[in-house]
């Protein structure tokens, strides 16, 4: 390892730590992440709803619907994040999105 330069180093040492962090998640694991991202989904759908309120209530020009819409953006990002998180230890995987997109649909 002394003759890698210290960007493979950082790649050897990144590819040894994604090994060991590819867990299988079991059947039941994956069935509470994706219900957690179903219950994240309904949230960014019921955030979404009311921005379209507060748009419909203020009779929102064109600035304004653009600061609604970067608040809602904001709020939708961090609900993410912070379920990928909670749920999945900030781990994505397509079932986590797929129950995300359900939620926002109900």
């Amino acid at each position: 390892m002394e003759s890698l330069s210290w960007t493979g180093k950082l790649l050897l040492l990144n590819t040894r730590n994604a090994k060991r962090q590819a867990a299988p998640v079991s059947l039941e694991g994956q069935i509470y992440v994706f219900l957690w991202m179903v219950g994240a989904g309904v949230l960014i759908g019921l955030l979404y709803a009311l921005s379209a309120a507060v748009r419909r209530l203020l009779c929102a020009g064109f600035w304004l619907s653009l600061l609604i819409d970067a608040i809602t953006g904001l709020g939708t990002g961090l609900i993410l994040f912070l379920a990928l998180v909670t749920g999945n230890y900030g781990q994505l995987r397509l079932y986590e999105l797929l129950g995300a997109c359900a939620g926002v649909l109900l």
